[in-house]
C-alpha cells in the first residue's frame, strides 16, 4: 500500500489513533491524502462562519425547506416562476448539510428565482391559514433586508467561481497535480478580488440594489455593542464592502493555504517528475523520493542517469507541448517505459494517490433506497449484493448466465433447465 484517502472526521485522519495512523504503522510508505474535494468543502464552511453570510445560508435553507414542504406552496411557486422571463429552472434545490456542490447550485438558483420567491410570500399574506401567513411575512422581511441581500450577492459570485473546481476536484481521473493546479487558480482570483475590493464589490452591490429595488442603506449601528459590525463610515457601498465581502474574502483565502498545504507540498515533489517542470531540477531535489521509494523502483542505482536523459528528452520539445501531470505522462508517453523503467514507476506510484474520495462515497446514498424502514431484517448477503448491482448498474449480467450461475447450486425445489 503506498496510498490512503479519507475524509476529515478524527476517526479516519487523526494522528495517534485515526485509521491512517494505524494503516501507516504496518505500511509507513502510504501516504495519507485528505480528500481534497473535502477540503474545498471545510474551506467554504468555516469561511461561512461571517455572520452576515451563516444569516444568508441559513435563511436560504428555511425559506427553501417552507416551500418545498407543501405541494400547494411549490404549485404556486412554479406558476411565479413561469412568469419571470430567461429563468431556465423551475424550482429551487435544497441545501445539502454535507455536499457544497449543492449548496453552490442552491444560491445561484436563489439569486435567479429571488423575484418569484417574494411575490409567492406576498401572495401567501392574504392566505386564511394563520400560520403560513404568518412565515410568510416573517421571510419576506428576512429577504427583503439590505444585509441578506448584499451576503447572497456576495455568495453567489463566489459560489459561482468555485462550482466549476468542486466539480473538477471529484473527477476520479485527476491527479494531485491537477488539484493543486485547480485550487492555484481560485486562489489567484480570490487574490485579484481582494487587490481590487472596490471595483469588483462594486458590481456585487450594484446587483444588490436591483433586488432591493432602492438604494441600500447602512443598518443601525450602535458603539457599545462589540459584536456588531460598527464601521465607521457613512457610505453603503464601504459599509457592506468592510462588513460582508472583504471578511468573507480573507476567510476563503486563509482557508485554503491552511486546508491544501499538504496537497502544495506533496505536488512540488510530483512536479520535479512531471516532463512540463523538470527543466531545472537536479537530481539532489529528488534524491529523498528515490530514498524513499528504493524497495519499490527497479533498479534504484541508474536513476540519477536515468533521469538526465529523462530531462534532455522533453527539454527539446516546447513547454506547451509537454504533459504537466502525472497521468497524463504515463498515457502519452507509454512507449518510453522500457527506457524509463525507474521514472514510469515513481510516476505510477504518484499518479495512484488517492486525490478524492467522491465517487466512493456515492456508494452511501443508494443505502437508504435499499435498506429501508420496510427491510430492517435483511441479511448481510443480500444487502452486499443488492448494492454492488446498484453501484455497478452498467454491468448488467445477461439471463443466460444467470439462469447458468443459478443452475449450479443445490436448491430445495427441482430447478428445470
Amino acid at each position: 500500500m503506498r496510498g490512503q484517502g479519507y475524509d476529515g472526521c478524527a476517526a479516519m485522519k487523526g494522528d495517534k489513533m485515526g485509521c491512517q495512523a494505524i494503516i501507516r504503522r504496518e505500511f509507513p510508505k502510504a501516504l495519507f491524502m485528505h480528500c481534497s474535494s473535502h477540503c474545498l468543502n471545510l474551506v467554504i464552511a468555516h469561511a461561512a462562519e461571517v455572520q452576515s453570510i451563516s444569516n444568508c445560508i441559513g435563511t436560504i435553507k428555511e425559506v427553501t425547506n417552507f416551500i418545498r414542504a407543501s405541494a400547494k406552496r411549490m404549485h404556486l411557486f412554479k406558476e411565479k416562476v413561469a412568469d419571470i422571463q430567461g429563468c431556465s429552472k423551475k424550482i429551487l434545490s435544497g441545501l445539502c448539510e454535507t455536499r457544497w456542490v449543492e449548496r453552490h447550485e442552491t444560491v445561484t438558483r436563489f439569486v435567479d428565482m429571488h423575484p418569484a420567491v417574494l411575490c409567492m410570500l406576498e401572495d401567501m399574506l392574504e392566505w386564511a391559514d394563520t400560520t403560513t401567513s404568518s412565515k410568510a411575512a416573517q421571510f419576506i422581511a428576512s429577504i427583503t433586508s439590505h444585509r441578506f441581500l448584499v451576503a447572497l450577492c456576495v455568495c453567489a459570485r463566489f459560489s459561482s467561481l468555485i462550482l466549476p473546481v468542486s466539480k473538477a476536484l471529484q473527477n476520479p481521473h485527476a491527479d494531485l497535480i491537477e488539484c493543486t493546479r485547480q485550487i492555484n487558480d481560485i486562489a489567484q482570483m480570490l487574490s485579484r478580488y481582494r487587490q481590487e475590493a472596490n471595483a469588483y464589490f462594486h458590481e456585487i452591490f450594484e446587483q444588490a440594489q436591483v433586488l432591493a429595488h432602492e438604494p441600500v442603506t447602512i443598518p443601525r449601528r450602535v458603539g457599545r455593542q462589540t459584536q456588531r459590525a460598527n464601521y465607521p463610515t457613512d457610505d453603503a457601498e464601504s459599509f457592506y464592502r468592510q462588513a460582508v465581502y472583504i471578511p468573507y474574502l480573507d476567510g476563503l483565502m486563509t482557508q485554503l493555504t491552511e486546508r491544501f498545504s499538504i496537497h502544495m507540498q506533496q505536488a512540488m515533489i510530483m512536479q520535479k517528475f512531471v516532463p512540463r517542470f523538470v527543466d531545472s531540477v537536479k537530481y539532489e531535489d529528488i534524491r529523498d523520493v528515490v530514498e524513499q521509494y528504493h524497495d519499490d523502483i527497479p533498479d534504484a542505482s541508474k536513476v540519477r542517469d536515468e533521469f538526465e536523459r529523462w530531462q534532455v528528452k522533453w527539454v527539446k520539445d516546447l513547454p506547451a507541448d509537454r504533459p504537466g501531470n502525472a497521468i497524463d505522462t504515463l498515457a502519452k508517453a507509454q512507449s518510453l517505459q522500457p527506457f524509463y523503467p525507474n521514472i514510469f514507476m515513481i510516476l505510477t506510484l504518484f499518479a495512484t494517490l488517492p486525490i478524492t474520495t467522491a465517487s466512493a462515497e456515492r456508494s452511501f446514498s443508494c443505502l437508504r433506497r435499499l435498506k429501508n424502514y420496510l427491510r430492517t431484517t435483511m441479511g448481510q448477503d443480500r444487502l452486499s449484493g443488492l448494492a454492488m448491482m446498484e453501484i455497478n448498474r452498467s454491468s448488467v449480467p445477461s439471463p443466460e448466465l444467470v439462469i447458468d450461475r443459478l443452475g449450479r447450486f443445490n436448491r430445495k425445489l427441482g430447478f428445470v433447465l
